[in-house]
This record gives structure tokens, sequence and C-alpha cells, in this order.
């Protein structure tokens, strides 16, 4: 039943980062920047912020709505905001190497199998 509340999420959340990445494009398209994107994972980092700390200290969402919001719905939004929050649980613990070696392997990471996807795709063509 959990995956049934998850993908619902996930579909939802894949819908909504769709018609805000086309809204935001519309208003934003002369700029060079991507910042549809940008904007779109801030939204989800700070959902994901505002909402965790209420649902964990008021008991609001049972188990199957935190699966739909937080792994289903902001997972479909944007996997950054699952991203940032682990980012933050490292930081406070006070695992600051541990972040920082985190964030590059993500960035970095990331950044070389979009590459490598792309020379791939370019190869099946």
């Amino acid at each position: 039943m959990s995956l049934l509340y998850i993908g619902l999420g996930g579909f939802l959340g894949a819908c909504f980062r769709y018609l805000n990445g086309e809204f935001l494009t519309g208003i934003l398209a002369h700029l060079k920047v991507p910042y549809p994107t940008l904007i779109t994972n801030l939204l989800a980092c700070f959902a994901f912020g505002l909402l965790f700390p209420l649902a964990e200290h008021y008991s609001w969402f049972s188990e199957n709505l935190r699966r739909f919001v937080f792994v289903g719905f902001l997972g479909g939004f944007s996997t950054y905001s699952s991203f940032m929050f682990e980012m933050f649980a490292l930081l406070e613990k006070g695992n600051w190497l541990i972040c920082l070696q985190y964030l590059f392997l993500h960035l970095g990471l990331g950044i070389l199998v979009v590459w490598l996807g792309i020379l791939l795709g370019l190869k099946l063509i």
C-alpha cells in the first residue's frame, strides 16, 4: 500500500514540476541561466524544510501521508529537496567534512554522468 501513496505523490509531484517549469519558462525565457529548475528545486527545499519539522512536532502526518508528501510528491517535484535535507542533517550533526564530500560527489558526479549520458545518447542516434 505504501508504494501506491509514493507513486501517486510522485506522479502529482512530477506533474507540478512540469507545470511550474512551463510557467516559469514563459516568464523567464529571456534569461540564459535555467532559473526555472533552480526555482523549482528551491521551492521543493523550502516545502521540505517547512513541512518536515511541523509534521514531526505536531504528528500531523500518518506514515502513508509522509510517504506521499516527502518521498512521492517532493521526490517527484525535486530530488534536490531530499539532497539538501540530507546535507542539513550532516551539518546539524557536525559532520562538515562528510557534508562537503557529499556535496562535491553529487555535483561532480552529477555533471559527469549527465555528460556520459549525453555521449551514450549521441552514439545511439
